[in-house]
């Protein structure tokens, strides 16, 4: 390889490991759902024209996404990922890709399943606010105040490139500072933990390099106040709001929340199998299997009654020996993930024996919209003094994995690795790790007295995800008066409507009422409705509008006519006293079943509630008045024979 090819290796990828390299290659053919969902939006530059990869290693890690012309990172995180040591553990990594100069964006599985439009808007944003196409990249001579020239990013040989000697250029550190080899416990990163993305990798560079480059910090830095001051967009956009997860890993009960949760997402992660042993005595040795990896299942839209209790069974990882109790949820009839096998112990009438491992949990006696079955623990093999490893449980996209001899199986995402057999000398077998890994399998040597346990399997695990939609909220309304007993059809603006169980007008009137879109709603003014604001409720709350809806009173009026020889004569009278709406009032009438005439105002009394029509002859006469508010009344057939 040609130092120029190294170079732009090393940029590339901060430095990472040929063994980061392979690994990433195995993660791409094995995505999960939601990753693919996203790849196929982001490939072939279809978002910006911006060129990113997938299953990317970057210094220590794996990332998801990468664009390098933004130093970009994303990453879709599954429900484990909510649980407090993976999402510390999480954070850490994060920390240390931006002290390197690459900005990291997470989303959860259901964000890139169901809003994808809005995680795409999200990525364009930020993508937007990082202008410049490459930030300075921390200089390979140790030096770190200057930046890569860019004939170096390109490939090119040029002034830098001569002045650097070595075959691989030191690895940034990721405290920063630039004194210290990365620590041992960060070289390791052996999958553990349930950890996939960004996996921790051995990394054989040592930290000769200083970041302090001030240009990479102010850009970094805006970058960062940005993403705090916007960090509620994808709330207001609809990303997550109101998601919560809870994880169990001991059995309990789920008490459905009251605030509009009606269906469960549900993830449940079967029991590792024990790894076989070998019990204390002199005459029983040999090697004994690993235990087998629970197996997982997940079920969407669980149906549930807010304020109701569900049982939740977790299984109990195997001591050595004994096989991991499965997992689920509700019943096991809802969702249910099955416990792995035990490896197999070393028995009384066979020393030097090498024993079968347990099997994994199998899929085919899952239920659930989707599972996977756990990865086979190992034999152990008594010839090559190792105990065999246990299989790892599954996961969110993959069966888990068959351990390979002693090496416990290499969990696929979301699920937990199997612990290593005993190899080498007597022992006991390693445990499996959280979610579901099958423990390893005992090694006793001959002439030995006291016994071998297999590791244990680890516990299973049960994973509830919900959305509590946000409280509807209205914004305005129109019209906003109307007269009482009208049945005026009013329309109301705002969010979250969707599923609206009640509108009401002040003085609890409730209305009839149509939702026609989740923004608006339309309601039919209630005959005892008065002025006062309207609510609108949905399981999720009640959202009551800040504003008055105004009820006019209706003007309510008595008639009384002249004598009858009056109209005769051709000067009947009509008196009208009104009442109540809103002055000044005006009033109109027909004779007979003639038409009405115009609208007059009252203005013949200096008491304008009071009005005299005169002049009339005989005949039956309609009046009707109305008031300021146009509230209209009428009365009929007073008669002036």
């Amino acid at each position: 390889m040609s130092y120029k090819e190294t170079t732009v290796d090393w940029l590339l990828h901060l430095g990472a490991s040929e063994e980061l390299l392979r690994r990433a290659g195995a993660l791409r053919r094995v995505m999960t759902e939601a990753e693919r969902v996203l790849w196929n939006e982001l490939r072939d530059r279809r978002l910006m024209g911006l060129k990113f990869r997938r299953q990317h290693p970057l210094h220590l890690y794996i990332a998801d996404f990468y664009c390098h012309e933004l130093r970009l990172a994303i990453e879709v995180d599954g429900g484990i990922h909510e649980h407090e040591d993976i999402r510390e553990h999480d954070e850490n990594r994060d920390a240390e890709l931006e002290r390197l100069g690459v900005t990291v964006l997470r989303f959860t599985n259901n964000d890139v399943m169901e809003r994808t439009d809005i995680v795409l808007e999200r990525i364009r944003e930020v993508a937007e606010v990082i202008n410049t196409p490459h930030p300075p990249i921390p200089s390979p001579t140790g030096e770190g105040e200057d930046e890569i020239p860019l004939s170096l990013r390109k490939g090119e040989r040029g002034e830098v490139a001569e002045a650097i000697n070595a075959p691989h250029p030191p690895t940034p550190s990721p405290t920063g500072e630039g004194e210290d080899e990365i620590p041992l416990s960060l070289r390791r990163g052996g999958r553990g933990e349930g950890a996939h993305n960004l996996t921790p990798i051995l990394n054989h560079h040592k930290i000769s390099l200083k970041m302090k480059n001030p240009a990479t910090h102010s850009h970094r830095a805006s970058l960062k106040l940005y993403l705090l001051l916007t960090a509620g967009f994808l709330c207001l956009a609809g990303i997550s709001w109101g998601q919560t997860t809870v994880t169990y890993t001991a059995s309990g009960t789920f008490t459905v929340p009251p605030a509009g949760v009606t269906s469960v997402n549900v993830e449940t992660w079967g029991a590792g199998g024990g790894g076989g042993g070998i019990a204390g005595n002199q005459s029983r040795w040999g090697a004994a299997g690993g235990g087998g990896g629970g197996a997982y299942a997940k079920k969407i839209n669980i149906a549930v009654v807010p304020g109701n209790s569900y049982t939740v069974t977790v299984g109990t990882g195997g001591t050595s020996g004994v096989a991991g109790t499965d997992s689920w949820f509700l019943n096991i009839t809802t969702v249910l993930a099955k416990g792995g096998s035990a490896g197999v112990n070393v028995p009384n009438d066979a020393p030097g024996s090498s024993q079968a491992g347990g099997n994994g949990g199998l899929a085919s006696q899952c239920i659930g919209d989707f599972v996977y079955s756990g990865g086979n623990g190992a034999s152990g093999n008594y010839a090559s003094l190792y105990g065999g490893g246990g299989g790892s449980s599954a996961g969110s996209s993959l069966d888990g994995t068959t351990a390979t001899n002693a090496t416990g199986g290499i969990a696929p995402q979301d699920g937990g690795d199997g612990g290593n057999g005993r190899a080498t000398t007597s022992g006991v077998g390693s445990p499996g790790v959280i979610y579901g890994g099958g423990g390893g399998g005992a090694l006793k040597l001959p002439g030995e007295n006291p016994g071998q346990n297999g590791g244990n399997g680890a516990n299973g695990t049960v994973v509830i995800t919900y959305t509590v939609s946000a409280a509807p909220t209205i914004t305005s309304f129109t019209p906003t008066s109307a007269c009482a007993g009208t049945g005026t059809s009013v329309t109301i603006t705002g969010t979250n409507f969707t599923g609206a169980t009640a509108v009401t007008f002040y003085n609890g009137q409730s209305a009839s009422y149509t939702v026609n879109t989740s923004t608006q709603i339309t309601a039919t003014l209630p005959s005892g409705a008065t002025t006062g604001p309207i609510s609108v409720t949905t399981p999720s709350g009640t959202g009551t509008s800040s504003t008055d809806f105004t009820v006019n009173v209706l003007p309510t009026f008595t008639v009384l006519d002249s004598d009858i020889t009056c109209f005769n004569a051709g000067n009947g009278t009509i008196t009208i006293t009104v009442t109540g709406g809103a002055m000044p009032y005006e009033y109109r009438y027909k004779k007979d079943s003639g038409s009405f005439g115009s609208w007059t105002s009252f203005t013949d009394d200096d008491d304008d509630d009071v009005e005299i029509i005169g002049n009339l002859g005989p005949g039956v006469y309609t009046v009707e008045i109305r008031d300021a508010n146009g509230c209209e009344q009428t009365e009929c057939t007073v008669s002036g024979p």
